[in-house]
């Protein structure tokens, strides 16, 4: 049972994590355009 709850709660930070990750590197990707289009 406790190794089921640990197993569960890893997988549900692995998940958020991913979705964190993401999201940086979204933000980090559109600032590179930006830069890259305007020139600065």
């Amino acid at each position: 049972m406790l190794f089921l709850h640990g197993y569960l709660f890893h997988n549900k930070q692995h998940l958020f994590g991913r979705k964190f990750m993401h999201g940086v590197f979204y933000r980090f990707f559109k600032i590179c355009k930006l830069i890259h289009v305007y020139g600065l």
